[in-house]
């Protein structure tokens, strides 16, 4: 029992150790961990083994048949295993040939699979690269919210000691005291919520690099703001024709519909009956002494001509057909909303100004100081503090919004079309 609770508590410490590991880390840094580690990744990958085997497989001739016959008792010398001269066995050896190009339609099927199952595994990568960048700049920009809470909330509890003390003195009225307590509840409550959403961020991304209790710090360039503004969206034809080029999903759908023309092929094919040809020898049991013989044999299609499942592989290409129609439509419709979005975020960063947000915390700094000194009211001070809380959460949001739809837009198209 003293071991087992040991055992536990060496667990138990080394996972508060790792949950303290702090690690700063870029967007490229997280994605190229995202692509080694992801087990989503890894064992999609196995499923392009999967259909490569059976490629291979698709390849290989069918085996030949052999079948032996030796005379096991004689009726006329009741005698088991006769041997000698008189001994009967015999001998027969066959093999089965495909017609009508089937073998070739079964490997052309195969590799289809196969190209299939990479369209796959680069759609998995498309959608989880998506969601690890996205994590990255929602964790990045809401910890940027951080240092504002730990900031006033050390303003705060400075201005409430002071109006408690004061209260007790009676120099400030109760009201203005329990209007400053409400403040900070406020806070607290909004840091709490911050925190919360933290942690949720922050499990997600160590399930999608498959770390453990890992604490990540996303970082960003000193000038990237001003690197940003300064960038040029392409036009919306170059965005399609990339998607057109570059997006799995679209070229999974070609994908398939070349697979269900390709079935066609095959199920045409297999109305056609196999071929199975062969040899025989006959010790004594033919119609001549060690006669040899040749054989062939194949299906009569009177009946069965595959007619079903060609009827079904011409509907599933029409189906196919369709779907890739749609997915198209699709594409373009969600690139163009994912590029307009991305446009209006671009027109609104570009009017901001870097050292906004840095002006007004110096005028706020400077306005506790009125405040302690009582150059300042009550009501104004908690005006300008709300005003400056709300404008820098509401600036982080808005570049951080501007982040997602960069991404969103590199994902509709399927290709890091926009740094």
């Amino acid at each position: 029992m003293r071991r087992i609770v040991l055992i536990l508590f060496c667990a138990f410490a080394c996972y508060k150790a790792n949950a303290q590991d702090t690690l700063s880390i870029t967007i490229a840094q997280v994605q190229a961990e995202f692509l080694s580690k992801n087990l989503s990744l890894i064992a999609q990958r196995y499923n392009m083994d999967i259909s490569e085997a059976l490629v291979k497989q698709a390849q290989i001739f069918a085996n030949p048949s052999v079948g032996i016959n030796r005379e096991f008792y004689s009726g006329e010398t009741h005698r088991f295993l006769k041997s000698g001269n008189t001994a009967e066995y015999s001998l027969q050896v066959q093999q089965l040939f495909s017609i009508a190009g089937k073998r070739k339609n079964l490997i052309e099927s195969a590799k289809l699979g196969y190209n299939l199952s990479q369209l796959s595994y680069l759609e998995l990568m498309r959608t989880l690269k998506y969601q690890v960048s996205t994590l990255f700049y929602q964790l990045y920009f809401l910890q940027q919210s951080f240092p504002l809470y730990q900031m006033e909330e050390a303003s705060i509890e400075k201005v409430v000691k002071a109006y408690k003390e004061q209260r007790r003195k009676g120099n400030v009225a109760e009201k203005d005291y329990l209007r400053m307590v409400a403040l900070q509840e406020s806070l607290e409550h909004q840091r709490l919520a911050a925190e919360d959403q933290q942690i949720a961020l922050q499990a997600n991304i160590n399930t999608l690099l498959c770390s453990h209790g890992k604490y990540y710090k996303p970082l960003l360039g000193q000038n990237w703001q001003r690197e940003l503004v300064a960038e040029k969206l392409p036009s919306f034809q170059a965005i399609i024709d990339s998607a057109t080029a570059n997006r799995p999903d679209l070229k999974m759908a070609r994908t398939n519909l070349l697979l269900a023309q390709q079935n066609v092929r095959l199920q045409r094919s297999l109305a056609f009956p196999d071929i199975t040809i062969g040899g025989n020898y006959d010790r004594i049991g033919g119609p001549t002494k060690n006669y040899i013989g040749l054989t062939a044999s194949f299906e009569l299609p009177l009946f069965n001509r595959n007619q079903g499942n060609i009827r079904s592989a011409k509907a599933a290409e029409l189906m196919a057909q369709t779907q890739n129609l749609e997915q198209y439509n699709k594409v373009s419709q969600e690139i163009l909303s994912s590029y307009e979005l991305l446009s209006l975020y671009h027109k609104s960063v570009l009017k901001s100004d870097p050292s906004y947000m840095e002006s007004y915390k110096t005028i706020l700094n400077a306005a506790l100081q009125q405040y302690l000194q009582q150059n300042m009211g009550l009501l104004e001070f908690i005006d300008l503090y709300e005003s400056y809380k709300d404008n820098l959460l509401q600036w982080n949001d808005r570049w951080m919004k501007y982040f997602i739809a960069k991404e969103d837009l590199n994902y509709k198209v399927g290709y890091s079309l926009v740094k």
